[in-house]
């Protein structure tokens, strides 16, 4: 059932497109409540308000090196939280390394 959860919570990010990418960060932290986890919810946070920031300064996508900038935190922010959201849950004790 673990998994199940997991990986509804890592098609979040995909079925945006990227959009909702910190919403997957955000769930983890609350529910683990570590300070890592803050910092990556934090990393994704900041991560959104560039994407937004660049969709804001070329809607069209434009051309050579910007849209090489926009392709990369596309796919930084989609599989990033993703894989975030599968791989950051732990099964183990908070107390064990």
């Amino acid at each position: 059932m673990k998994w199940v959860s997991r990986c509804l919570l890592a098609l979040v990010p995909l079925g945006s497109v990227g959009l909702l990418c910190p919403v997957p960060s955000a769930v983890v932290a609350a529910r683990r409540r570590r300070r890592a986890d803050w910092v990556a919810f934090a990393g994704f946070m900041v991560l959104w308000l560039l994407w937004i920031a660049d969709l804001a300064e070329s809607p069209d996508g434009g051309t050579g090196l910007a849209f090489a900038g926009s392709f990369v935190l596309l796919v930084v922010s989609t599989v990033g939280a993703a894989l975030h959201s599968l791989l950051a849950w732990s099964d183990r004790p908070q107390g064990e390394l």
